[in-house]
């Protein structure tokens, strides 16, 4: 028996439905969702196995450079501060140059930090906290996979009463 949607906003009849659910879009987000998860995957496994090689060392700070600007959106803006850093740091006793590592506000020069040096050509390097890189891919394969989770729940585990209820 066909239903009819209401719409709460004008107060009317929009239309009869039939009180099946669409498939349409919970497989627009089903191949999102999987998208995200097969990108955030890709790129956490590159990342990972181009960074195998890579070792930790001491760096010397050199120099630290403030960097200043003004962030604006719809509800105003905001100054940003960013703190970069030139530093030298050693690899089998070889001295190396590294610039524009982030640093806190409170770094100085002669201050000693981490960072992460390639043992095949230790003058490529990588900031020690680049572990945020990784988090936000993690979030990126989480949330993937939860709007699947998602999508498969209401595709699947929904129950009639659900239905009559979206129908109203």
């Amino acid at each position: 028996m066909p239903s009819y949607t209401y719409s709460y906003s004008t107060g009317r009849s929009i239309g009869r439905t039939s009180g099946k659910k669409s498939v349409v879009v919970p497989i627009v987000l089903s191949a999102i969702g999987a998208l995200l998860v097969a990108i955030g995957v890709a790129v956490l496994q590159y990342d990972l196995r181009t960074t195998a090689d890579y070792v930790r060392t001491e760096a010397t700070i050199d120099r630290v450079e403030e960097y200043t600007h003004v962030v604006r959106h719809k509800s105003g803006s905001r100054t940003v501060t960013t703190y970069y850093a030139d530093v030298t740091y050693s690899y089998e006793g070889k001295e190396y140059k590294a610039s524009r590592i982030t640093v806190s506000s409170t770094s100085v020069t002669g201050d000693r930090i981490g960072i992460y040096c390639d043992t095949s050509d230790p003058s490529q390097y990588r900031e020690e906290d680049d572990n945020l890189f990784v988090a936000w891919l993690c979030l990126f394969i989480i949330g993937g996979a939860a709007i699947v989770v998602a999508v498969m729940f209401y595709l699947f585990a929904g129950s009639s009463e659900a239905v009559d209820l979206r129908t109203r």
